[in-house]
């Protein structure tokens, strides 16, 4: 399933909703939503997924930048990242990732919050790239691994954080992040 119209833009720091920019994106009962490059959306992702349902980022440019919570429901599918990074920012407000099949896999995971955290609820985090600084908490965000495991799979890569205060918590225990 390609996209048109309907989501063309919003590939920034600040997505708004607009002219190619939806709210929310709910991605149900189709094979493959595959991005032309980089998008944004203000709000929520919720894949619903099936063994084939997946959302693909694009094989040559373009992150996907996110002002709400990710969701993967059901299956196996989920999130291609195909190189690419997932931004989190959305402003003050906790921004959740959530799925009923763990782990959620990342090639690169950026946390680019003025304020707030972002939060793992329910599910593990994994990081699958081996060069660059695959890990980043930039601006004022933090992570909250919520008892949940945030875990490296391969050799190489950086974890990068630019300024003071960042953090990577628990407000429940048992978290472990492994390298």
């Amino acid at each position: 399933f390609n996209i048109t119209s309907e989501w063309t833009g919003g590939g920034s720091a600040a997505p708004t909703v607009g002219s190619g920019v939806p709210g929310n994106v709910i991605i149900q009962l189709v094979s493959n939503v595959a991005l032309a490059g980089a998008r944004g959306v203000p709000g929520n992702i919720n894949i619903v997924t099936s063994a084939s349902s997946v959302l693909t980022l694009n094989t040559t440019a373009g992150d996907l930048y996110l002002g709400g919570n990710l969701t993967q429901n059901g299956g196996s599918g989920g999130l291609i990242n195909n190189s690419r990074a997932v931004n989190f920012v959305g402003g003050g407000a906790t921004q959740t990732i959530s799925a009923t099949t763990s782990p959620v896999y990342f090639d690169y995971f950026l946390i680019n919050k003025p304020s707030g955290v972002v939060q793992l609820n329910g599910t593990d985090v994994t990081i699958n790239t081996t060069s660059g600084n695959v890990f980043q908490i930039l601006n004022a965000g933090s992570l909250d691994l919520n008892g949940r495991a945030l875990t490296f799979n391969n050799a190489g890569g950086s974890l990068y954080a630019n300024g003071t205060g960042r953090t990577i918590s628990s407000t429940l225990a048992n978290a472990t992040v492994n390298i």
